[in-house]
């Protein structure tokens, strides 16, 4: 595989300096430092920016050693892969450091776009930010922990994602997976809204929650947590969950 060493590295520099520009002593912060701090960045492309580092660093869509090495702003790939080699992860030398980021950077631009890094911080592409928010958050569905839904025994519709979803919309979403019976599943299913789904989808995806939107995670995941001690026995169960132990722990919620 060839490596193009300097689109690689580049991209490497500026994963590092978005890092340092929002995440600080493990946290994603709310105030801009770093080399960002000069652009004068609207709220939504400071979200946006966030959303990303979330992405990157808090969850599965890039590989430890990639992630170690965009978070250690001073860091190599020698001494990325002296930390690794310390911890015994086998075999790790920087050529191996460098082909686990070119990769990350491959997956990154593949599933973004080309230009997310600074198409979401140039204000001539305000216009377009909908696009790489649609982007990351289908990226975080997918590996910051949103398919716990999919536990859930009920057919879901297919996922339209949302940040955000009004008290009484939540609620009415709670009441309508309260089901007993086959029958009240197969009707409930045709009143699920799409965005709805979303919304459960996203919060249960990422870290970058209002507080209530955290409470809302936290009442979704409670409900959900017999699901994952119970026992898969063929494909066909692989995602479903019995009714009643899903019903139960909704009522009590």
């Amino acid at each position: 595989m060839a490596i193009d060493n300097y689109n690689t590295n580049n991209f490497m520099k500026q994963l590092k300096e978005l890092i340092d520009s929002f995440y600080i002593n493990g946290e994603i912060v709310e105030e801009i430092r770093g080399k960002l701090r000069n652009l004068k960045l609207l709220p939504r492309q400071a979200y946006l920016y966030r959303l990303l580092v979330d992405l990157l660093v808090n969850t599965e869509f890039i590989r430890v050693e990639a992630k170690y090495y965009i978070q250690k702003f001073y860091a190599s790939y020698a001494e990325t892969a002296n930390h690794f080699r310390k911890l015994g992860k086998g075999v790790c030398n920087s050529d191996s450091i460098q082909s686990i980021c070119y990769r990350a950077k491959c997956k990154i631009l593949n599933s973004l776009g080309e230009d997310v890094i600074v198409a979401i911080g140039n204000p001539h592409k305000v216009n377009e930010l909908h696009i790489y928010e649609k982007k990351i958050l289908e990226c975080l569905a997918i590996y910051g922990g949103g398919r716990i839904l999919e536990g859930i025994k009920v057919k879901l519709p297919s996922v339209e994602l949302s940040t955000t979803m009004s008290d009484e919309d939540f609620e009415g979403l709670m009441n309508k997976v309260m089901v007993y019976t086959e029958q009240q599943i197969k009707k409930v299913t045709t009143q699920l809204n799409p965005r709805d789904i979303g919304y459960l989808t996203l919060i249960t995806s990422t870290s970058l929650l209002t507080d209530k939107d955290k409470e809302r995670k936290d009442r979704v995941l409670e409900m959900l947590k017999p699901v994952e001690r119970e026992e898969v026995h063929t494909d066909d169960d692989k995602n479903e969950i019995p009714v009643d132990e899903f019903i139960r722990q909704l009522q009590l919620s």
